[in-house]
């Protein structure tokens, strides 16, 4: 299902983040966001899986099952990186998903005992594993090296093929990396260049 924004409008007090903004986000494509810190980027990805009202205008396609990966990994600290996983999985089981992100000596260990990096691939997995019809990706690859980098944007391939993902990077060597369609923002309001 495609996502449509239609003159799509969204204020924070006096600041205007979204002004009758319109684009179709087209099911099974991939989009790469790019543009500056504060432009607008994270509200549009909020706004596309239903976390905030638009102020105005009209939005479509939001009955999808959207899986998320947030600027901020979101994991549960009382949890182990097994029950992280588990908590959202719909597909695979957690053992599975901790082998292809090399955290097997780490099942059990919580998110306080893991590095940044670690959380990070956990929190891109668990994601993933959740087996969204859409997927939304915040900056997905920040705190890690390359080669991990590029052992999870594998990852995400694979598990994402046919779906539609929208990934927001300040990085054109990730967009890249990523491919599909780059959209280059600026802002606020949002606005493509």
């Amino acid at each position: 299902m495609d996502i449509r924004f239609s003159k799509v409008s969204k204020h924070f007090g006096a600041l205007s983040v979204l002004s009758d903004f319109s684009y179709t986000f087209r099911d099974g494509q991939t989009y790469c966001l790019m543009g500056p810190s504060g432009c607008g980027k994270s509200t549009l990805l909020r706004l596309a899986c239903g976390l905030l009202p638009p102020g105005g205008g009209r939005l479509s396609g939001q009955a999808q099952r959207f899986s998320v990966v947030f600027q901020d990994n979101r994991l549960l600290p009382w949890y182990s990186a097994r029950e992280n996983l588990a908590i959202t999985l719909r597909r695979g089981t957690p053992e599975e998903w901790i082998r292809q992100i090399g955290l097997s000596a780490f099942a059990d260990a919580r998110p306080g005992d893991l590095s940044g990096g670690m959380c990070r691939r956990l929190a891109i997995a668990r994601a993933l594993a959740a087996d969204g019809d859409a997927y939304l990706f915040d900056e997905p690859f920040s705190g890690l090296d390359a080669d991990n980098r590029q052992k999870m944007l594998r990852l995400i391939r694979i598990s994402t093929e046919g779906k539609l993902c929208l990934f927001v990077t300040h990085s054109a060597e990730e967009a890249c990396e990523i491919g599909g369609t780059r959209l280059s923002f600026s802002g606020p309001p949002l606005r493509l260049c």
